[in-house]
């Protein structure tokens, strides 16, 4: 049971090593390259008045966007997912779990 432990210690520990340290890629297309963008600048919007806020859960969060849960279960895991939700606290937005 130990060593069946220690093989899933390592291969989450190996999942985030190569997030950190292998660029990856895929043959399948997003189809992002084929768009292009309309440059419309809106120089009378004052950027400070822009608010992104909304409601999570009847919890107010400062923008529409929520942080997936990483990964869990090592030590390396809990340092990286306290980081991450130390950034999503500072932001006031979400972050998954589980």
């Amino acid at each position: 049971m130990k060593d069946e432990e220690n093989l899933i210690e390592r291969r989450k520990n190996e999942h985030i090593h190569i997030v950190v340290h292998k660029p990856t890629s895929s043959a399948i297309s997003s189809y992002f390259e084929y768009v292009q963008l309309i440059h419309r600048a809106l120089p009378q919007v004052d950027f400070s008045e822009i608010d992104l806020s909304t409601s999570f859960f009847g919890k107010k969060i400062d923008a529409p966007i929520m942080i997936a849960g990483m990964t869990g279960g090592t030590k390396l895991a809990k340092k990286l997912n306290k980081i991450i939700a130390q950034a999503a606290e500072t932001l006031n937005i979400p972050m998954g779990v589980g």
